[in-house]
């Protein structure tokens, strides 16, 4: 079974070889622990983003997993479940950033993309990756709620 939540001090261990995975620095990423969200499968973190406010919206800057090959509807799971960590702090639109490993998973969605000067402007605050493509802009709400495709 597979669970989404904000980590505890119990999950920062297995949270490690994602973080080294992307040689991503574990103190600087888990500084505000609000804004970072775990998916855990048979008590191993599997899945791991974090979010950095940014005006009125909430930056996506990293999500990353411990699968190289993880399911869509899992990675589709795991990022609703971040937009809505997002939501529930208050922030009600979001910029999730890319790399060419991700873009096309998020350009299906069909949300705007960012202006290239915002995304130069977004690298520089991003400690995580300088790989950064792109990014797409998002209406939480109206994400949510819209309805499905059959």
């Amino acid at each position: 079974m597979i669970r989404m939540r904000i980590p505890t001090q119990n999950d920062y261990k297995s949270m490690a070889s994602i973080l080294k995975k992307y040689s991503i620095n574990e103190k600087e990423f888990i500084s505000n622990e609000k804004q970072v969200f775990i998916m855990i499968e048979k008590n191993k973190v599997i899945g791991l983003s974090k979010y950095q406010p940014f005006e009125k919206y909430g930056v996506i800057d990293f999500i990353g997993y411990d699968i190289d090959f993880l399911d869509n509807s899992y990675r589709d799971a795991f990022f609703r479940g971040t937009l809505n960590l997002i939501m529930n702090n208050g922030l009600f639109k979001a910029i999730v950033l890319t790399t060419k490993e991700n873009h096309n998973f998020y350009e299906t969605y069909g949300f705007d993309s960012v202006e290239e000067t915002s995304v130069e402007e977004l690298k520089e605050e991003n400690i995580y990756t300088s790989e950064i493509i792109g990014g797409f802009k998002i209406d939480i709400e109206r994400f949510f709620n819209r309805p499905c495709s059959s």
